[in-house]
């Protein structure tokens, strides 16, 4: 990144251009897609970095150097990385990406397999991004949802959407993290994290859940546990992934 400004004015001082001028944003765009592209390939390929790290580097040097070529206004960048920064940041230190899941074909594989969902359900929704699944479960099968986010951006747009579209006090959106969760509390645990934590979200199930208990994994299966449905969103949708419901006892 040191480079990279080095770079530009040093490009800027011997064509002795205005900043602003067509042909300095032009070839700011070039320079800048190439260079942040190529940082973003070492980081990952020098020094193993993860992925999203990689993203957030690439979107910031971007809005970076579209500042000091005068593309956007500084305030613009400032707010749009500081943004950028609270959404990513839980991402780059819990290692669980966001990533939308297909909320009303979820909330009816869960609602019609038996044991089904009902008003006497309680629901926690681990990782609930913008609380839609949460939503659509408590207004077309009346359960109690609680939906737990720890990126702040994911959770003021869920606070909002429950607020304006859920049916009032069927459910809530928490702010925090769920491995202090007491999973005993719910009925219906529904995850769509990541493959590096299941292993650790199989033994706090198996070690907290109440005898009624399911756990409910989209898309990854979760290891050793038992008492595994497989069910295919295909089936109702073109998305191509499993439902993997979990349970204390056969149903």
């Amino acid at each position: 990144m040191v480079l990279q400004v080095a770079f530009m004015f040093i490009y800027l001082d011997t064509r002795k251009a205005n900043p602003y001028s067509l042909e300095v944003q032009a070839t700011a765009v070039i320079f800048i897609f190439v260079t942040t592209v190529l940082g973003a390939v070492l980081l990952k390929k020098i020094w193993q970095v993860n992925n999203i790290w990689c993203v957030y580097f690439l979107l910031t040097t971007v809005l970076g150097y579209s500042a000091l070529a005068g593309m956007i206004n500084f305030s613009v960048f400032g707010t749009l990385s500081v943004g950028l920064l609270m959404f990513f940041l839980p991402v780059m230190v819990r290692d669980i990406p966001y990533y939308p899941s297909p909320s009303r074909e979820i909330a009816m594989a869960l609602g019609t397999t038996p044991p089904g969902i009902d008003k006497k359900v309680r629901v926690a929704d681990l990782g609930a991004g913008f609380g839609l699944l949460g939503i659509r479960l408590a207004n077309d099968y009346g359960a109690k949802i609680d939906c737990f986010e720890i990126s702040p951006i994911c959770f003021a747009f869920s606070k909002i959407l429950i607020k304006i579209l859920a049916k009032r006090g069927q459910c809530r959106a928490i702010f925090g993290s769920f491995w202090s969760l007491d999973f005993g509390e719910y009925e219906v645990i529904f995850n769509y994290l990541s493959p590096s934590v299941m292993a650790r979200l199989a033994e706090k199930w198996e070690d907290e859940s109440c005898s009624r208990g399911r756990l409910v994994s989209y898309e990854f299966p979760l290891p050793r546990l038992m008492n595994r449905q497989d069910i295919s969103v295909e089936e109702i949708t073109l998305t191509k992934a499993s439902l993997y419901i979990y349970s204390k006892v056969a149903y």
